[in-house]
């Protein structure tokens, strides 16, 4: 509880598997502070369909990241399915900037949001920038997908982008 994770500006990483940032039942209460701006953030790739964060334990907060959940160094396709997904309560993103759609090779393809929440409560989705620049390749249903969320904060954000569903559109309240 408590413990504070800084990136520096320039610092890059792979997200290259599933439950890459899995914390199931070993840790709670932590914040990854991101230092930099502009392209010099942290910066962390999701690199494999497969990849994914699972934040599945209460109370995590990420700051300032870039999130480049459709591969942005990726070579050849690469269609990520559901990059995120919370299931916890207590979750916070603040400040982000948050790629969802890269081009129309690399995208986040899913049934549920680029980043699904799931009966996670008490979430608070802050001053973050959300980007797709994919116009005709593989898209998401929607950018954040809240399913059964009590309590939810989602203030001061901008979501840019298209979907593959016209009655759902970037954000989407299943219930």
């Amino acid at each position: 509880n408590g413990d504070v994770v800084v990136c520096l500006p320039g610092h890059v990483e792979s997200v290259s598997s599933a439950d890459y940032f899995s914390h199931t039942g070993t840790a709670s209460g932590f914040s990854i502070y991101g230092y930099g701006t502009g392209t010099l953030r942290p910066t962390f790739n999701w690199t494999v369909a497969t990849s994914t964060w699972l934040i599945d334990t209460a109370n995590i907060e990420i700051s300032g990241l870039r999130l480049n959940l459709a591969g942005a160094d990726a070579t050849g396709t690469l269609t990520v399915t559901t990059p995120i997904t919370v299931s916890a309560e207590g979750f916070k993103a603040v400040g982000n900037f948050v790629n969802w759609g890269q081009s129309t090779d690399n995208g986040c393809g899913s049934t549920l949001g680029a980043i699904a929440f799931v009966a996670a409560s008490q979430c608070e989705i802050v001053g973050n920038k959300f980007i797709n620049l994919d116009t005709a390749g593989t898209l998401p249903v929607s950018c954040l997908s809240i399913n059964g969320c009590d309590f939810f904060t989602l203030v001061g954000n901008q979501i840019c982008g298209g979907t593959t569903a016209t009655t759902v559109g970037s954000v989407h309240f299943v219930t």
